[in-house]
């Protein structure tokens, strides 16, 4: 049995430029359970994909690592 996938979409505050998106990308990579990031400039927000549920915590931590500030999560 497929355990279920989780997706939340994480409004930030911040990403001015490619390089910023890929610093973002990559802080929530680490997080242990992610299984795909998306990053959008242009929106100003990353959708995580996760197989287990991830505190917002500890994604607001990463992104803070970044010098980005989380705005909203919710899981969609």
């Amino acid at each position: 049995m497929f355990g279920k996938k989780i997706k939340k979409r994480i409004d930030i505050e911040g990403m001015m430029c490619n390089h910023c998106t890929s610093k973002v990308e990559n802080a929530l990579k680490s997080i242990d359970g992610v299984t795909k990031v998306k990053v959008s400039l242009n929106d100003g927000c990353a959708v995580i994909y996760s197989k287990n549920e991830i505190d917002n915590k500890i994604i607001e931590e990463k992104i803070s690592s970044t010098s980005k500030k989380v705005t909203k999560v919710e899981e969609i």
